[in-house]
């Protein structure tokens, strides 16, 4: 009967450590993707500084729906739920978009058909561009 009890602990500890190891790694993988997305982003950075306006004319959309969330024309970026324009500049890799009460700055990148916005104020936005 000691022999048993004996064997139900042990396989009740081996149990445990297993599923806390499985948690940690699980935590790992998370901060490893997070941590190599980051790499890239700052490699992009230093590769692609100068980016000019013709670069990211088009449509484009975050994916939160099957809809275009905005299109930057020449001078100005048209946001399709607002139905408003606002005026934009873009500088090297930096774009300031003029909204009534503040302006938004952030850095940005392009890759393939992916732009991605990285700002103080609201860290990183991806958006895709529609196919003409």
């Amino acid at each position: 009967m000691k022999i048993k009890l004996l064997f139900l602990i042990l396989y009740f500890l081996l149990s445990c450590k297993k599923e806390r190891v499985t948690e940690k790694q699980g935590l790992e993988n998370v901060i490893l993707k997070k941590a190599t997305e980051t790499i890239e982003v700052n490699k992009m950075i230093k590769n692609d500084s100068k980016i000019s306006n013709h670069m990211i004319l088009g449509v484009w959309t975050n994916g939160s729906t099957e809809n275009a969330t905005f299109e930057i024309k020449s001078n100005t970026i048209y946001y399709v739920d607002d139905f408003k324009d606002y005026n934009y500049s873009l500088q090297n890799d930096t774009i300031e978009i003029n909204y009534p009460d503040y302006v938004y700055r952030a850095k940005v990148l392009l890759k393939n058909d992916t732009l991605i916005m990285n700002s103080k104020e609201y860290n990183q936005a991806k958006y895709w561009k529609f196919k003409e």
